[in-house]
């Protein structure tokens, strides 16, 4: 893998803060790019669309400019499924399952099968997960462990335990091993395995064991052991604090969130304010700064402290304008989130001017792309429109 592959990889990956995690039925859809479908009933629909300010055909056309690198595609179209699935646009998403070869499309739709899952829509989850299992065959060594984990993780998710050992057992590859082991604990939770994967190193297994324990939390929380479930989250939230690892914090967002499903509002507040401590002391030119701070700002609305997240805007802005400009679109689509999250779209739109500034200066044409397709990704998922000059260079 080039360095731009693995720098864009990382992009994609560490953006994810900047976004809510957020598919058509039929066949024949039209095309705006070669390869890359799109939800309309023709061109000249898809470009007024455009016009208009919905961003999904511009996404598309983004993705067609990545198509040249499978991999970086993939992980961006996955994004894309993810925004429509959290909105409800499910026919638009499944219709992007069948956009690649079967190499990737068993990973695309174990994926979307089990987002599909945790949002109950249960028969497009079952179809996506059909789907991945019949092009598993074709699928490359680590798409399969892959595929294997999620499809693991999708019976867990369907309560089917002795379905998800079964999945777990094909995972043969030790680091897939590793990063699913939690899962396969929580397909048959024993004391003992439970107390030994805990007992390790928490700075080199803490986001493993986090997942544990959020998962080991949920499952009492359904038996309606309720004090047992706090005692395991705020446990997942103080493995992770000391390990007092740079990317610690990255693993808090989902023990708030499951902390707030779970009615702790003083603990989630609590926990959400020593995420935010840990996200300041990175540098500012540290990439994924301002998006962990935009990250913050939506988990502040989502437990009903907006007002806590206003003074993060600055403080991402700051960071935007330190950073490696490759990172700089992630870093200023957080900044325009949280003046969105905060009513002021004007500022929302100078941010997002400033996101496609960045990218469109970047000299490589796939480095370009992964940019211009985050501030579409933004707009497709804040359902905003965008100036017309930041239109039209989404577009070239």
């Amino acid at each position: 893998m080039n360095r731009l592959s693995m720098i864009s990889g990382r992009i994609l990956f560490l953006s994810v803060f900047s976004c809510g995690f957020s598919w058509l039925r039929g066949e024949g859809v039209p095309e705006l790019v070669p390869g890359v479908p799109l939800p309309l009933k023709g061109v000249e629909e898809a470009e007024k669309v455009v016009e208009g300010g919905v961003a999904l055909g511009v996404a598309d056309h983004l993705l067609g400019q990545l198509a040249t690198d499978e991999d970086e595609h993939w992980k961006a179209q996955t994004r894309l499924c993810r925004a429509l699935i959290l909105q409800g646009r499910d026919a638009e998403a499944k219709a992007r399952m069948k956009t690649f070869g079967p190499s990737y499309q068993s990973l695309l739709a174990a994926t979307l099968a089990l987002e599909w899952q945790r949002r109950g829509v249960a028969g497009e989850a079952a179809e996506a997960a059909k789907l991945a299992e019949k092009s598993l065959a074709a699928s490359d060594t680590w798409k399969t462990m892959r595929t294997n984990a999620l499809l693991a993780e999708l019976a867990l998710a369907q309560r089917d335990e002795v379905k998800a050992r079964e999945w777990l057992a094909r995972v043969t590859d030790p680091l897939d091993r590793r990063a699913c082991e939690a899962e396969y604990i929580l397909a048959k939770p024993e004391p003992e395995q439970v107390d030994a994967f805990l007992g390790r190193p928490a700075k080199e297994f803490f986001a493993f064991q986090s997942r544990l324990l959020v998962g080991l939390a949920e499952r009492a929380g359904r038996a309606g052991r309720k004090d047992e479930a706090g005692e395991l989250l705020r446990r997942a939230a103080a493995v992770c604090v000391s390990a007092r690892h740079p990317s610690a914090a990255q693993s808090l967002p989902p023990v708030i969130e499951a902390m707030h499903g779970a009615g702790m509002e003083k603990d989630a507040l609590e926990t959400l304010e020593t995420y935010v401590a840990m996200c300041r002391r990175y540098p500012d030119d540290a990439e994924w700064k301002a998006p962990s701070l935009g990250e913050a700002g939506r988990l502040y609305r989502q437990v009903g402290k907006p007002e806590l997240a206003a003074g993060l805007e600055a403080e991402a802005e700051k960071s935007s304008r330190a950073v490696f400009f490759l990172y700089a679109p992630a870093g200023w689509v957080a900044c325009a989130r949280l003046a969105l999250g905060r009513g002021d779209e004007k500022e929302a739109r100078r941010f997002v001017g400033e996101a496609v500034k960045n990218a469109a200066a970047y000299p490589h044409p796939r480095g370009r792309a992964m940019g211009l397709f985050e501030t579409a990704l933004y707009l497709v998922e804040e359902r905003q429109e965008a100036a017309a000059e930041v239109m039209g260079e989404l577009k070239k």
